[in-house]
C-alpha cells in the first residue's frame, strides 16, 4: 500500500506543479475576433449561404473552392457562441473541415489529416482573397470518443486516431495490423481466424471467457468476445483506440480501454473503389506460396439530399507455410469472404437514419498451433521442427460472423442530440483442430457454438461552446450455446461440453463536461449497471444463475495553459464483468466476480511550431483486484506456441 500511495502522491505532486505554472504561463490574449461570442441566427440550409451569413455577422472572411461546397447542406447555426464553434455547428454532417490562418481568414478543405500549401493557395484564390503564405499545418481531427463531437488535441484521454489515409498508407488490414502502431496495445490471434485477444496496458482475457478487457465497437455494434473480435478495414472512415478505462460510457468489456471503428456515410458524392493484389510469399521451408486479394466500394446518392446507398466487399486467400509431414501438404491455408452494404435515410434536415449490414466468412485450413518442448515431453513424442506438424487429422475453420445496425439521430437543436442505436451480432464458431500434433487420436477439438448479442443504446446529449453532458440508457441479451467434443482413444482425456450461457444486462450513464473558469473544466461521469446470467449443463442438466451489478465513476480535470496547450489529470473506475466458466467441472467453479480496477492518469496534448508539431504524452498507475486467470486454458499454453 505504502508503494501505491507514493505513486499516486507523485502524480498529484505532477499536477500542482502544473497548475503552480499557470500564473506565469499565459495571460497574453490578442485582440482576436475569434475570441468574441457572438449571436448566431443562421437557418438551416445551402452550405454557401450559411457561409456568407457567417461572414456577415462575424467580420471573418471564408475561402474554399466552389466545387468543395456546391450541393452541400448545412444544419445552420442558432444562439451565442464563439465563431469558431459556430463554424463547426455549420460545417456538422458535411464532410468538410477547416482551418484559421494566422490572419484570421477561416479555409475549408475535406475532413483529411493533412493540407497541402497548394489546397490552402487554390481556396484563397478562388474567392479573390490575397492572404499571406504560411507553413503547411496539421488539421483538426474530430473524434466520438465520449460519444460526442470533439476534437481529439480536446479531449483528457489517451487516444491513438487513424484516419482513412493513414489505415491506407500503413496498410492496416486487420485489428492485428492496427494494433502494431497503437502503444500499450497488443492483439493476439490464437490460432485461428477470428479468435483474438486484445491486450491493452497489459491486461487481457482469455478467448474461452467471453469476456474481453478491450471492447470493440464498429458503428455503435459492440463486440465484447474474444471470438468475433475482428472487423474488416474496408471504406473506414476512421479508428479511435481509447487508451484506459472507459467504463463510464461503454460499460462492461471496456476495464482498460475500447476500440472504435467508423466506416464511412454515402452522401451525395459518388465513390468508387477496385483493388486487386496478387504475389508469392517467399519461404525456405515449404517453398514459395501464393496469396491474392480482391476488394471494391461503391457510394453515392440514390436520391439526392435524401436517400444514399454503400457498399462493400473483399475476397482474400493465401496459400499455407506449416507442413504435414504425413501428408506433404500445408495445412494452414486461409480464404475469407466479407461484404457490407449501408443504406441512409435523411427524410428532414434534423433527422439521420443508417441501417448497416455486414458479413465475415473463413474457410481455412487448420489452425497454426504446433506441439511446444513441454508438450512432446508429456506425449513422450520429439519436439518438432518449425513450420512443421506430424497430424492425423485434416483441420478446418468454417466461421462467420454477421452483424446488423440501425442508427438514429435527431437532431432536437443545434446543441441537444437524440441518439439511438440498435444492434445485432452474431458468431458462428465452427471448427475442427488436432490438438496432439500426432499421428494418434490423442486430442482432437470438434467445436460448433454460436455466441450472440442483441443490444439497444438511447443516448441525449448537449454541446454547447465549453459545456457538454450526456445521459444514457443501455440493454443487451448474451446467449451463447456452446458445443465442444475432445475425440481421444484414451477415454480419460474424451469428453463433451453442452452448455446454454444466456445473460441479460441494463445500465444508466451520465457524463459532464462543465467550464469552472475559463481555463479549468471539470469532466466527471458515472455509470450503474447490472448484470444477471443463467447457466445450464445440457449433459448433466444442472442449472445455475448469478448476478453483478458495479458502480463506475471517473473524475478529471482539464486546463488549457494557451488554445494549443492543455493538460489533464484523472481518476476513472473499470471492470471486467463476472461469468460462468464453461470449462469448469466443479459446480462450485462455475461462476467467477468480475474484475475491477483504478487507474489514474495525467497528460499533456499540445502543438508548436504554427501547428505543424503535435506533441502528447501521458503517464498512469493502475490497481487491479482481483486477477482472474482461466487456468484450464492457461495451462494448455504451456503444451502449445504458435508456429
Amino acid at each position: 500500500m505504502k508503494s501505491g500511495k507514493g505513486k499516486i502522491g507523485f502524480l498529484a505532486g505532477i499536477l500542482l506543479l502544473l497548475l503552480a505554472a499557470v500564473p506565469a504561463m499565459a495571460e497574453q490574449k490578442e485582440a482576436n475576433p475569434m475570441n468574441v461570442s457572438q449571436k448566431f441566427n443562421i437557418e438551416s440550409g445551402s452550405l454557401e449561404e450559411a457561409l456568407d451569413n457567417y461572414s456577415k455577422v462575424t467580420g471573418i472572411k471564408t475561402a474554399y473552392l466552389n466545387d468543395l461546397v456546391a450541393g452541400k447542406k448545412s444544419p445552420g447555426v442558432q444562439g451565442m457562441f464563439f465563431p469558431e464553434a459556430a463554424v463547426k455547428k455549420i460545417l456538422k454532417g458535411t464532410g468538410l473541415t477547416y482551418q484559421v490562418t494566422a490572419e484570421n481568414t477561416v479555409v475549408l478543405k475535406k475532413n483529411k489529416m493533412f493540407v497541402t500549401q497548394k489546397d490552402a493557395d487554390e481556396r484563397r484564390k478562388a474567392e479573390g482573397k490575397k492572404v499571406a503564405k504560411r507553413p503547411v499545418e496539421i488539421g483538426q481531427m474530430t473524434v466520438t470518443a465520449q460519444k460526442q463531437e470533439e476534437n481529439v488535441q480536446e479531449v483528457p484521454m489517451s487516444i491513438t486516431v487513424f484516419d482513412s489515409m493513414d489505415i491506407e498508407d500503413k496498410k492496416i488490414e486487420s485489428i492485428r495490423d492496427m494494433a502494431d502502431f497503437v502503444p500499450n496495445l497488443m492483439i493476439y490471434q490464437h490460432g485461428m481466424s477470428g479468435q483474438n485477444a486484445p491486450t491493452m496496458r497489459g491486461i487481457t482475457a482469455r478467448p474461452e471467457s467471453f469476456r474481453v478487457s478491450t471492447g470493440l465497437y464498429v458503428d455503435g455494434v459492440p463486440i465484447l468476445t474474444g471470438p468475433g473480435f475482428v472487423n474488416e478495414m474496408l471504406d473506414i472512415e476512421r479508428i479511435e483506440v481509447l487508451r484506459g478505462p472507459q467504463g463510464t460510457i461503454y460499460g462492461k468489456g471496456t476495464e482498460t480501454g475500447a476500440i472504435n471503428i467508423i466506416t464511412k456515410q454515402p452522401d451525395n458524392e459518388f465513390r468508387g473503389r477496385v483493388s486487386a493484389e496478387g504475389g508469392k510469399l517467399l519461404s525456405a521451408e515449404t517453398g514459395d506460396k501464393e496469396k491474392e486479394e480482391f476488394s471494391l466500394n461503391l457510394s453515392g446518392p440514390i436520391l439526392k439530399d435524401k436517400l444514399f446507398f454503400g457498399i462493400a466487399g473483399k475476397y482474400y486467400q493465401r496459400d499455407g507455410f506449416i507442413e504435414n509431414t504425413i501428408t506433404g501438404d500445408t495445412v494452414d491455408g486461409r480464404e475469407h469472404w466479407f461484404g457490407r452494404a449501408h443504406l441512409r435515410w435523411t427524410p428532414v434536415d434534423k433527422l439521420d437514419i443508417s441501417l448497416i449490414a455486414s458479413r465475415l466468412e473463413y474457410d481455412d485450413d487448420a489452425p497454426n498451433f504446433n506441439m511446444g518442448e513441454n508438450g512432446a515431453a508429456m506425449f513422450g513424442l520429439p519436439v518438432p521442427e518449425d513450420r512443421k506438424v506430424t497430424s492425423d487429422l485434416e483441420g478446418k475453420n468454417k466461421s462467420s460472423c454477421d452483424s446488423q445496425a440501425m442508427k438514429i439521430a435527431y437532431d432536437i437543436s443545434d446543441s441537444l442530440t437524440l441518439t439511438s442505436v440498435t444492434a445485432n451480432w452474431e458468431y458462428d464458431d465452427n471448427s475442427l483442430s488436432d490438438w496432439d500434433f500426432s499421428p494418434a487420436t490423442l486430442s482432437h477439438g470438434d467445436k460448433d457454438s454460436e455466441y450472440s448479442k442483441i443490444s439497444q443504446e438511447l443516448r441525449l446529449n448537449y454541446s454547447a461552446e465549453r459545456l457538454k453532458w450526456l445521459v444514457g440508457l443501455y440493454y443487451d441479451r448474451d446467449v451463447f450455446d456452446i458445443d465442444y467434443k475432445i475425440i481421444s482413444d484414451i477415454p480419460p482425456m474424451a469428453g463433451i461440453h453442452s452448455r446454454d450461457i444466456d445473460g441479460h444486462t441494463y445500465a444508466v450513464f451520465a457524463n459532464l463536461t462543465y467550464p469552472l473558469t475559463k481555463r479549468l473544466s471539470l469532466i466527471t461521469g458515472l455509470r450503474y449497471e447490472y448484470e444477471e446470467q443463467d447457466f445450464e449443463d445440457n449433459i448433466s442438466h444442472l442449472k445455475a444463475d448469478d448476478s453483478w451489478n458495479e458502480l463506475s465513476p471517473k473524475i478529471a480535470l482539464e486546463y488549457c495553459f494557451t488554445p494549443a496547450i492543455m493538460t489533464y489529470v484523472s481518476a476513472s473506475h473499470g471492470y471486467r464483468s463476472g461469468g460462468f466458466n464453461w470449462t469448469a467441472t466443479d459446480p462450485q467453479y462455475y461462476s467467477y466476480d468480475a474484475e475491477k480496477l483504478w487507474s489514474y492518469e495525467i497528460g499533456v496534448k499540445s502543438a508548436f511550431l504554427n501547428n505543424r508539431l503535435i506533441l502528447n504524452g501521458s503517464v498512469y498507475y493502475t490497481r487491479l483486484w482481483p486477477f482472474l486467470i482461466h487456468g484450464c486454458w492457461a495451462n494448455l499454453l504451456k503444451l502449445l506456441y504458435l508456429a
